[in-house]
């Protein structure tokens, strides 16, 4: 069973102590708070004593505020992953900025803290996106930020395994533990594919694929999306953690063969 060694920062000690009651009903993975403070000078000399995976982090705190001790942790290269809670969610953008694993707004709900911990537990442990960068803008990271009427987070783009272009929205398909889930972006099938050339590549004009995600390629006896196609025999991708396989357009066939071939398929 994995474990998480969290540290809790936050200078309101009925908070510390309501999220680490909410960290110990979790089950799997489990989490163990191997310290709490009041503020960054304890948090880094606690740090110093022991390590930790995630640290819970205010923003609004005496001395120096969350987001200049995140951005101090990043210097020193420090490998915890930060998740930012707070009451403020005008903060998310500049949480984003910092590449943190996670924005979460108070009161936090049980089910919104169970992602969080999941999704950082899932990631190799030297991940680069599970540790704060103090560095370039938002966008040198795989981050992005989502916002909807009920949550900020931010979403790892690495774990996105298919992207879609529909009406006036993005959507990012994210599968966890056999299960699909998709996010909202405010960002363009375009803007996405000309900032993270490396991560995906493009089956269709309204699609683009996580090139880690893809097993393999195949015929099938469904029409294609193109009109230029239309009536011919369709190949597909398959993708890993979809029933799902989805269509490659002619045009972009000899791109997703690459991705394969570069991947040793």
């Amino acid at each position: 069973m994995k474990m998480l060694r969290c540290l809790l920062v936050d200078d309101e000690p009925l908070a510390r102590q309501r999220m680490a009651r909410l960290l110990a009903e979790i089950a799997e993975p489990r989490c163990e708070v191997v310290a709490s403070a009041g503020n960054a000078v304890e948090a880094m000399g606690a740090l110093q004593q022991q390590a930790a995976d995630v640290v819970f982090l205010d923003i609004h705190m005496p001395g120096l505020d969350g987001l200049a001790f995140a951005k101090k942790l990043g210097e020193m290269g420090q490998s915890a992953a930060i998740v930012f809670v707070t009451a403020h969610a005008e903060h998310a953008v500049d949480a984003f900025a910092l590449h943190a694993a996670d924005y979460l707004t108070k009161p936090v709900k049980a089910q919104r803290l169970q992602d969080c911990v999941d999704r950082i537990a899932a990631r190799p442990a030297a991940s680069p996106s599970a540790s704060v960068s103090s560095t370039g803008p938002a966008t040198s990271g795989t981050a992005v930020l989502i916002q909807d009427p009920r949550k900020s987070y931010l979403l790892d783009l690495r774990d996105a395994v298919v992207l879609r272009a529909e009406l006036k929205y993005v959507s990012a398909i994210t599968v966890a533990n056999g299960l699909a889930s998709t996010h909202v972006l405010s960002q363009s099938l375009a803007e996405i594919e000309h900032t993270w050339p490396t991560l995906f590549v493009r089956t269709h004009r309204n699609t683009l694929v996580q090139k880690r995600a893809l097993l393999g390629i195949a015929r099938a006896a469904v029409p294609s999306l193109d009109a230029e196609d239309a009536g011919q025999e369709a190949w597909v991708a398959r993708i890993q953690g979809l029933a799902e396989h989805l269509p490659i357009s002619r045009r972009q066939l000899p791109a997703v063969r690459q991705a394969l071939r570069d991947l040793g398929l």
